[in-house]
């Protein structure tokens, strides 16, 4: 673990994992970025054999992008994949997921 203070980034290497209250998240790193009182992480970006857990749904790729608040990640990958019990499995470049209203949009 590496803090940035003039970037306000933790950098995490070494089969990192994060847990949140909608999603786990597990790379090979992880930047993280604090709020402005260093109370919570706002946003976070995964690199390397990424895979999220998002409820019962499955998502692996390159790189993810976090953003705490709003549950909403975007998955990048050569392809990235996105697995759902209930809709199958899917796999494109780019893929964003909202868990406040449990949508997946697909970008070739």
């Amino acid at each position: 673990m590496a803090y940035l203070k003039e970037k306000n980034k933790i950098t995490y290497s070494g089969q990192v994992t994060l847990d949140s209250k909608d999603v786990d998240l597990s790379s090979d790193e992880l930047d993280a970025v604090p709020d402005a009182n260093g109370k919570k992480i706002e946003r976070a970006t995964a690199r390397g054999n990424v895979v999220v857990h998002s409820g019962a749904r499955l998502c692996k790729g390159d790189v993810a992008d976090y953003q705490m608040d709003s549950g909403k990640f975007v998955v990048t990958g050569t392809p990235a994949e996105v697995f759902d019990p209930d809709k199958g499995r899917s796999f494109a470049r780019r893929l964003t997921s909202s868990t406040a209203d449990d949508t997946i949009l697909l970008e070739q």
